[in-house]
Parts: C-alpha cells; structure tokens; sequence
C-alpha cells in the first residue's frame, strides 16, 4: 500500500514540475545588428524571471544577456547586448511571435519571443 501511494505521489508530483517548468519557457531569437546588418543571430531558451546569456569568443565575439518577465499579456524584456564595436542595454515590452526592433546609434537588436507550449 506504502509503495502505491510513493508511485502515485512520485508521479503527481513529476507532472506538476513538468507542466510548471514549459509553462515559464519562452524562446526567443535575437538578430543582433550594426548599421542595419544582421551580425550575429543567437537563440536562447528562457524561463521567466531567470537571467539568461549567450556569448561568443574572438574578434567578432559578442554577449547576449537578457530576462524576460511577463507582465499580462506582454513581456517585459530587459538586455545587455556586448560586442567588439559597443554596447546597448534597452529594456522593452514585446508581444509573444510579434518581432520587435530596437535601435540605439549604430547598434540594435531584433527580437521575436515565443511561448513554449
């Protein structure tokens, strides 16, 4: 009887982190741009609310970090974008599979975040 209730509560608990963890996931792609030009164009998989990066060594090298946090039915995106010819830190409010564009000078990003199912 012990080792039934142990299955069954092994396995309510399993699914509920399972169904808790994708529900907080979102992808997101980031065009990285200078001058208009697509320089670079990492992918990351993000959790809401935890800070997230990707970088890239050598003398094209560049690091992406950014948190997402949902507020509503729109994302709060904040980021620190690094790369050899400079660095931007804009914080904006996206919509899930809606691209948004965020220029400063010479340097941008493009962004498209989409909720994991």
């Amino acid at each position: 009887m012990k080792v039934k209730a142990l299955i069954a509560g092994f396995f309510a608990l399993a699914a509920s982190a399972v169904h808790a963890v994708s529900a907080e996931d979102y992808h997101v792609a980031v065009d990285l741009l200078h001058n208009n030009q697509v320089t670079a164009s990492p992918s990351l998989v993000v959790q809401d609310g935890v800070p997230a990066s990707v970088s890239v060594s050598g003398d094209d090298g560049y690091e992406v970090a950014l948190t997402i946090r949902k507020q509503n039915s729109e994302f709060l995106v904040d980021t620190q974008i690094n790369s050899a010819g400079g660095s931007i830190a804009p914080s904006f409010l996206v919509k899930a599979s809606h691209p948004a564009k965020v220029t400063i000078g010479e340097f941008g990003l493009r962004l498209t975040l989409t909720e994991q199912p």
